[in-house]
């Protein structure tokens, strides 16, 4: 279909595309409280890569698993940095190793389904 605009019972105003018939695709919403946020929206929840703006300034730039901090950065307005990884808050980024199969090579472990 097309976004629709939604206002919950709290007040915060939700923009988000309505595709057969649930919400999801990317958009934006606005708190009461002034945070704001744009990116990824499933089923009202922040879910995916986004920008959060909090209240004060500060600024989260990452991906959210249902609406919570899951991989990204922190900024403040003093240029402080807070990293956040798997949902908690760690001193300096972590390096994600590239996952590839090696091509041609005999799977030689497996695991049980137990």
């Amino acid at each position: 279909m097309g976004p629709c605009v939604i206002i919950t019972n709290n007040g915060t105003k939700i923009e988000v595309p309505l595709v057969d018939g649930k919400i999801w695709g990317v958009g934006s919403y606005t708190m009461q409280n002034g945070e704001k946020y744009k990116g990824n929206i499933v089923n009202f929840s922040a879910h995916g890569d986004g920008l959060l703006i909090y209240p004060d300034g500060d600024e989260f730039t990452g991906s959210l698993i249902d609406n919570e901090l899951w991989n990204g950065k922190i900024i403040s307005l003093n240029h402080d940095t807070t990293y956040i990884h798997k949902g908690e808050k760690v001193k300096k980024p972590i390096k994600l190793k590239a996952c590839a199969p090696e091509l041609n090579t005999e799977i030689t472990e497996f695991f049980d389904a137990d």
